[in-house]
């Protein structure tokens, strides 16, 4: 909401005899959940800018004020345009001022000229009731919602709302399913509810002794078991009754899922067929999925598991038709181990699916085992095939009742977010907002609770502003490590620019509440060379730094660390919005604490009597000689391209470097062959020094 509510109120309004003009940014709003009797959301909103007082026969004034005011709200949905898709969000045409207040920042105070018209109630009023009805999309806070259950064309006949501390707990009926009662309504989140499976990846579990009582460990993973009952505290939760679930998996869900299935026969298929212009490769034998088919498929979810009955068959060698049953639990996966291992194991930390109590029926005439196997394979394989893409389905259904419409329209599809949640294991599930570029908001499966009434899920919520970052301008593209590593060559004599690259809406452009602070460090943390705090709204160009490295006061200095921090203030804490340390090496082959350097060195090369191609020319055996350089500047300024073009067998460490020349400089001309002729002179045929 704050990256879409960016109100500019720019207008004038008569007040008696005189004239208020005012141009007025929203700062970002901020939400209160609290509990109240009314189900009201509350919201603090401030306005900021400046105001020009002009009147008959009194002076032109200006000044800076702040508006600020405690509003409520109650919900409402709306339907979004684009995916017909239903969004939640405040109703900005009931809202009701709380309280409210002006006051007065800088400039001149107007009041004892036009009266007290900075605290005036209806300028106030005037102000907030703009800012907040000019856009009434700028209060919807969700994402559009329940995108399957409009495409099924379903009614939503009642609306349900909770407000907890912290929470806001949403409830719909949809017409002709039955009718929920709003008053048990909980916070999904926090409350204690039954909890799903869990098993561990353990590092190092007891397998067995040898014969002499050694124990063998493993990595194993231990037994499926129920998590125990409590609240998940997590940032979203929804439940989807089995009614619904049912009626969508009946007209849509089997139809798709059959769909997948042959697809991703499709796709085994081609992929083999590819690899038949392999010289090492060149049969192709089917696959059981590929010689394996869905006829009918029927989910009813049951306590704790789902119950899954159809008919498959298998074209391997005779065409065998089977009945199947079977069930599935979903499981969350976890970690246990060093933290290298955890780090090794990271992906294996998310959410699976098991299958258990699986029956297929054998044809009486049957004798061979060989297609009822097949199907078996197939039908229980995970991700890719059979009754466990019921799961994907499913799941799928519930996510999209928190985020599907924006999945939906995105390139990759609803299906293949879910599929990477659930397929072995962790995917997170991002989307941007409508009408936004970022940030990026992700959800993460927690758990899944199955009963025979309903499917509930419950995620982990985070925003993510990966798209935010800084880099030396012309250098290195995105890096959104905390702590960045850049070089730069002392060569380059121009200012390093550092650039805060914003690819998202971060923050609210107008909001003069945000601020932006530079620190700039010379070698270490130590050694600070500069240093900004300012509201970004106020300053020109303040995405940007510069470092005059070849500066007198700079260039001796190795490297620079920049650190930028992008953060609101909201009165009694701090929002941190961006935070990141680019570290500079500035690369140079030489010493530039010294001001003179010369090498020296020994070289091995074939020695001949004579020039190449005179007659008289005979090998002489290997020739050692000693090699002296002449003295050349350090300062890049000053040095010529050749001054640290020395052998790759000597280190930066290994050369002769001079804090004084060996002779007075007023006698340079006496000892022109000891020094470099560019470096001092700018070319052999000059005289002057440079």
């Amino acid at each position: 909401m704050n990256n879409l509510m960016q109100v500019r109120l720019k207008n004038s309004v008569a007040h008696g005899a005189n004239t208020v003009a005012f141009d007025l940014v929203l700062v970002e709003p901020m939400l209160d959940l609290i509990d109240n009797p009314n189900n009201l959301v509350f919201a603090d909103i401030e306005l900021v800018g400046p105001l020009t007082f002009s009147g008959p026969g009194l002076p032109t004034l200006g000044c800076v004020i702040s508006v600020k005011a405690r509003i409520s709200m109650p919900v409402v949905r709306l339907v979004d345009d684009k995916s017909q898709a239903i969004q939640f969000g405040l109703d900005t045409e009931r809202v009701v001022v709380v309280s409210s207040g002006s006051t007065f920042i800088s400039g001149t105070d107007p009041n004892p000229v036009y009266g007290n018209i900075v605290g005036n109630s209806l300028l106030t009023s005037f102000a907030i009731r703009g800012a907040v009805t000019q856009d009434p999309k700028q209060f919807l806070f969700t994402p559009p919602l329940l995108e399957p259950f409009t495409r099924r064309a379903y009614v939503i006949s009642a609306l349900g709302v909770l407000i907890t501390q912290g929470s806001l707990n949403l409830g719909v009926d949809i017409a002709g399913f039955g009718q929920g009662d709003a008053s048990k309504l909980v916070d999904m989140n926090l409350a204690p509810t039954d909890k799903g499976f869990k098993k561990t990846l353990q590092q190092a579990a007891h397998t067995g002794d040898d014969d002499y009582g050694v124990p063998f460990y493993d990595t194993v993973w231990s037994g499926t078991t129920l998590r125990q009952k409590g609240p998940h505290k997590t940032g979203v939760a929804v439940s989807i009754n089995s009614v619904i679930l049912n009626d969508l998996f009946l007209h849509s869900g089997r139809y798709e899922l059959f769909s997948r299935f042959e697809q991703s026969k499709f796709e085994g298929i081609s992929g083999a067929i590819r690899q038949i212009n392999n010289p090492y490769n060149t049969v192709y034998e089917p696959s059981a999925v590929s010689l394996t088919s869905l006829n009918a498929i029927d989910v009813v979810l049951g306590h704790d598991v789902i119950e899954v009955t159809g008919i498959a068959s298998s074209f391997s060698a005779i065409a065998v038709h089977v009945d199947f049953a079977l069930k599935l639990r979903i499981v969350h996966t976890y970690m246990e181990g060093n933290t290298q291992y955890l780090m090794s194991y990271a992906s294996a930390d998310g959410v699976t699916a098991e299958s258990f109590d699986v029956d297929i029926s054998q044809p009486a005439w049957l004798t061979a085992l060989q297609g009822v196997i097949g199907v078996v394979g197939v039908l229980l394989a995970w991700p890719t095939s059979g009754a466990s893409l019921v799961v994907v389905m499913l799941l799928e259904t519930v996510v999209s009742a928190v985020v599907g419409s924006v999945l939906e329209n995105a390139e990759s599809g609803l299906s293949s977010g879910v599929f990477d949640a659930v397929s072995g294991f962790k995917g997170i599930i991002g989307f941007t907002l409508p009408g936004t570029k970022g940030p990026t908001f992700a959800f993460t499966l927690d758990d899944v609770v199955v009963r025979p009434d309903s499917m509930s899920a419950w995620f982990h919520f985070e925003e993510q502003f990966k798209q935010s970052y800084i880099h030396i301008q012309g250098n290195n593209g995105p890096a959104y490590a905390p702590v960045v590593n850049d070089t730069w060559s002392a060569r380059r004599s121009e200012a390093i620019d550092v650039i805060m690259e914003n690819g998202g809406e971060l923050y609210n452009r107008f909001d003069p509440r945000v601020r932006i602070q530079w620190r700039v460090y010379a070698n270490d943390t130590g050694n600070p060379i500069a240093e900004s705090d300012v509201d970004i709204a106020s300053v020109a160009d303040p995405l940007h730094v510069s470092i005059n490295h070849s500066s007198a006061a700079l260039a001796s200095y190795t490297g620079f660390i920049v650190r930028c921090r992008i953060y609101r203030p909201w009165g009694g804490w701090t929002q941190e919005l961006f935070n990141q340390e680019l570290r500079i090496a500035k690369e140079d082959r030489l010493d530039r604490t010294h001001p003179y350097v010369r090498w020296q060195h020994t070289v091995f090369y074939p020695g001949y009597s004579e020039k190449q191609n005179d007659p008289k020319r005979q090998a002489l055996g290997w020739v050692v000689t000693d090699r002296l350089s002449k003295i050349h500047y350090t300062d890049p300024a000053k040095r010529c391209r050749f001054a640290d073009a020395y052998s790759p067998d000597l280190g930066k460490d290994q050369l002769n470097y001079f804090d004084t020349l060996p002779f007075k400089l007023a006698d340079i001309a006496k000892h022109r062959k000891q020094v470099c002729p560019y470096c001092f002179f700018g070319g052999p045929d000059k005289l002057k020094l440079k």
